[in-house]
């Protein structure tokens, strides 16, 4: 079982690993790779 972080009520406040602001930066990131991939191929 994968220990979990808890709210200050004992509650489990979200079940996402890495956290709510994970999309935010990796999505990006993997778009900016991609397009330099993109353009090293063509």
């Amino acid at each position: 079982m994968e220990a979990k972080s808890l709210s200050r009520r004992g509650d489990v406040p979200m079940d996402l690993k890495g956290g709510k602001w994970k999309g935010c930066f990796h999505v990006p990131r993997a778009l900016l790779l991609c397009g330099r991939s993109m353009e090293d191929l063509g």
